[in-house]
């Protein structure tokens, strides 16, 4: 079912970055890092559509067989008895018991409004991005398009283009913060944070999986 997918891929990457933070986040192999990352998240969402075979799975096999459903005999003495027997007291009504299926439904649909909403959430982020790097004046410098910004923004890289304020920065920390994120713009990791979020719109509700997006 779509609870227990969902599920297993939550687990997953709970272990996957807990494998991260215990042996891999004080190496400096950046490279390799960012590929077991994002490997990691590959399997995830991979590894439970895998269907496992019946030895090796966790779940009892489903009986075959259908009980055999025995009807009470009554003789005809112990009608008898019935017939005389006052009628009962009526029971107190009892609270109505709690309706799984009932909740898991509610729960589903909590789900999807929640991945409605991270998903408006996120187009509207990347819109207004899309928006500040085309209809901006640009430095164009070879490949890379430097946007000039104003406010305490701090400078970053989406696609090929670079937002920063110069105002801010000498020309020798300016000219290193465009070498750096120009490395950021080569190595692709706008690729990387656009997959982070959707993975955060499809497992908003696991707080580990906002923790792999900062990682």
């Amino acid at each position: 079912t779509m609870t227990a997918y969902l599920t297993s891929v939550a687990l997953i990457i709970t272990a996957c970055l807990a494998f991260y933070k215990l042996l891999l986040q004080k190496e400096t192999f950046y490279r390799l890092n960012r590929v077991l990352l994002m490997a990691c998240l590959a399997l995830a969402f991979l590894l439970p559509l895998v269907p496992i075979p019946q030895q090796f799975s966790l779940r009892a096999p489903a009986s075959k067989q259908q009980p055999v459903t025995q009807l009470p005999t009554t003789t005809i003495g112990e009608k008898a008895v019935q017939k005389l027997e006052p009628l009962a007291a009526p029971k107190p009504t009892e609270a109505p018991a709690f309706n799984k299926e009932k909740a898991l439904q509610w729960a589903i649909y909590l789900y999807w409004i929640g991945v409605a909403i991270f998903a408006l959430n996120f187009l509207v982020q990347l819109v207004t991005l899309l928006l500040r790097t085309y209809r901006n004046p640009a430095i164009i410098d070879g490949p890379y398009r430097i946007v000039e910004i104003s406010g305490d923004s701090a400078p970053c890289s989406f696609g090929n283009t670079i937002f920063i304020n110069p105002e801010k920065y000498d020309w020798e920390t300016y000219s290193q913060i465009l070498q750096h994120e120009k490395v950021h713009i080569r190595e692709k990791h706008s690729v990387d944070l656009v997959l982070a979020e959707i993975v955060l719109v499809l497992q908003w509700f696991n707080p580990f999986a906002w923790l792999y997006r900062k990682e």
